[in-house]
């Protein structure tokens, strides 16, 4: 459900050339690995291509093997980690592990039930109640 959540809401933030996948395997370091969502946005007005990946839960932490391969896969790709949760927020836990990825230089997106539930119109008036300002692409401003 998180995921579905998290792509319809990408669908609707990113209006131009969005391409997702809802699952995938992938290997790092030899191991294998599964992603929840991948998202892949380009197209006008930004000449950029922006890749985000998402972790998706319905409620519980992260656990440490997870965190150790979503970081190693940040660094790997240069790309987004998109973090999504049902819950109204995160564990403090996780916000100390989040903290330590932006640190590191990771780009982090935080979606939590609020941003994940918002209905169409909701979504339209979040992005100009929000301008994104200077941000150069809608990933960059919601990170």
């Amino acid at each position: 459900m998180t995921t579905l959540l998290a792509l319809a809401f990408f669908s609707r933030i990113l209006e131009y050339g969005l391409t997702y996948a809802p699952s995938f395997d992938y290997k790092l370091g030899g191991e294998l690995h599964e992603m929840d969502f991948a998202i892949i946005s380009s197209g006008f007005p930004s000449p950029y291509v922006e890749m985000i990946f998402g972790e998706s839960k319905s409620g519980s932490a992260l656990k440490n093997e997870e965190r150790k391969k979503l970081k190693a896969f940040a660094e790997k790709t240069e790309s987004y980690l998109c973090f999504c949760t049902l819950e109204e927020d995160f564990s403090d836990n996780d916000k100390d592990f989040f903290r330590e990825l932006c640190d590191s230089g990771i780009k982090v997106i935080m979606l939590t039930r609020s941003l994940l539930e918002m209905e169409p119109f909701e979504v339209s008036e979040f992005r100009s109640d929000n301008n994104p300002g200077r941000s150069k692409t809608i990933p960059d401003w919601l990170m």
